[in-house]
């Protein structure tokens, strides 16, 4: 009866740990999607800002070149207005990516101060910026 008893014990056991090395690798693979996602997050809102100061640049030069022209004269009030359209969009673009990234920032810089004493291996550097920024202001 105790070998009976022993076998269901070590079983029980096995499986205990059969499930713990499951979860460990369904955790990881969570992980490294989040990390993934965030790395394009990261590249697209790079490359986005490329692009917006490319065709900021691109606005600003086609505004000098155009209203120093003759033809600017005749015909330069519309253009003008399209180019300080433009323009205007482009900074707008500009201002809600780094209001969406002042965001976050603030949200993590609550949860910081809500939980002083965090810590994490990860995002050890990401955490000490915080802190710093904090610290600053």
């Amino acid at each position: 009866m105790d070998s009976y008893r022993q076998r269901a014990e070590e079983m029980v056991e096995g499986y205990k740990e059969e499930i713990k090395v499951q979860k460990k690798k369904r955790r990881e693979q969570i992980n490294s999607r989040k990390e993934e996602y965030l790395a394009r997050v990261h590249a697209r809102r790079e490359e986005r800002q490329r692009l917006l100061a490319r065709l900021s640049e691109r606005a600003e030069l086609l505004m000098k070149e155009e209203f120093t022209s003759k033809v600017d004269e005749l015909i330069g009030e519309d253009k003008r207005e399209e180019y300080a359209k433009i323009k205007k969009n482009i900074s707008r673009e500009m201002t809600k990516m780094h209001d969406r990234t002042d965001r976050s920032y603030i949200r993590a810089a609550r949860h910081l101060k809500g939980n002083p004493t965090a810590v994490s291996k990860r995002f050890s550097e990401a955490l000490a910026e915080l802190r710093k920024h904090m610290d600053e202001k």
